[in-house]
């Protein structure tokens, strides 16, 4: 699909970065309206929006331009946010960055997409040479307002530790005889088990802890394709930040989730990618890292590793946990602050899910 058109004074700002010299020559007054506009939006960019060095990441950036919108004078106070990704930047890059920005700002300003009374917020992610731009148009009462956040390019070649030391750690919570495609943990509290959702080959199960054991609260078959799939597969999706439609993903279809005291499936034909990590919250630096298995092989033990997910993929980890056989999938669990794995025991033939958290130190 096309990536959607500039703003024209988006377009404007990304041009007079990449050619400042055009700003110095001299103009016609035909048009010396519209290039003063020009002028004075790019000199707001360079003089007042935070530019990131190597020891900050791409989240404080998000954060730091979300306090700048939410102190605009605004005509409305409620807003749909609108992400586009429009440069290089790695799509696992730009939804952490788009995450922060939305916790940042919080469910009191942005609201659900069912809204349809709410204007749009709208972010786009631009570059020029040295710079990846973070670009946001605010309603505003006198108008629209442009709000900008640059991060140096040379930013991301570090792994951003920060020099902070992460501990990846497990938690058994789940284990069974049957395959499992894919579990994900639905609650809002790290100190508590629980919602988990189990995806079984033909069944979607919604499990609650109560009195130290699970109890089956609903299960719902999930639809089975007309084509034969040598290696069935599923995964789980909650939905990130204020978007909060849920859905189950299948080869060939996607199913909305909605949950209350049953569950219910609403499936149709889509195509789509399977996902190669997850993000995982850090409770050391409030940062959000890139959480993948390493090994691709079933017939092997596994290992998670943890990068900075404002790097590349090729980049060491940060740190790594062992598992006793292969990752079948890793889930988001708790919204980002833990994930989960479904980890087929070499050793006893179980199908288990464990809860992976970060912790600080070693």
């Amino acid at each position: 699909m096309p990536a959607a058109p500039l703003h024209p004074s988006f377009a404007a700002v990304i041009s007079s970065t990449r050619n400042p010299v055009y700003a110095k020559q001299k103009l016609s007054p035909s048009r010396s309206r519209g290039w003063l506009f020009v002028r004075l939006l790019l000199a707001v960019f360079v003089f007042s929006s935070p530019c990131l060095s190597r020891a900050d990441s791409l989240e404080d950036a998000a954060r730091v331009l979300a306090r700048r919108v939410a102190a605009v004078p605004q005509r409305e106070r409620r807003f749909i946010l609108s992400w586009q990704n429009h440069s290089s930047l790695a799509e696992e890059n730009s939804e952490a960055l788009k995450q922060s920005f939305a916790a940042e700002l919080g469910s009191e300003i942005l609201v659900e997409k069912q809204d349809p009374s709410a204007p749009q917020l709208q972010v786009s992610v631009e570059e020029s040479p040295a710079f990846y731009l973070l670009i946001v148009s605010v309603p505003a009462a006198s108008g629209e307002v442009i709000r900008m956040a640059r991060i140096a390019r040379a930013a991301l070649t570090s792994n951003g530790s920060s020099g902070v030391r992460f501990r990846l750690s497990k938690e058994l919570i789940w284990l069974q005889r049957e395959p499992i495609l894919d579990a994900v943990e639905m609650g809002e509290d790290p100190g508590k088990l629980g919602p988990l959702l189990i995806l079984n080959r033909d069944s979607l199960s919604l499990y609650r802890h109560e009195n130290d054991r699970w109890e089956l609260q609903d299960s719902k078959r999930v639809p089975t394709t007309e084509k034969t799939v040598r290696a069935p597969r599923g995964e789980i999706r909650l939905s990130a930040g204020t978007e909060k439609q849920d859905s189950l993903v299948l080869p060939g279809q996607t199913c909305d989730i909605a949950i209350a005291e049953k569950v219910e499936l609403n499936c149709r034909a889509a195509s789509h990618t399977w996902r190669d990590g997850i993000l995982l919250a850090s409770p050391c630096d409030r940062g959000v890292w890139w959480l993948k298995a390493e090994s691709g092989d079933w017939s092997v033990p596994d290992r998670l590793s943890l990068r900075n997910s404002s790097v590349p993929k090729s980049a060491s980890s940060v740190a790594e946990l062992d598992l006793p056989g292969p990752a079948l999938s890793v889930s988001n669990g708790q919204r980002t602050r833990s994930d989960t794995a479904v980890v087929f025991n070499l050793s006893t033939g179980n199908y288990e899910v464990y809860r992976i958290t970060l912790a600080c130190g070693n």
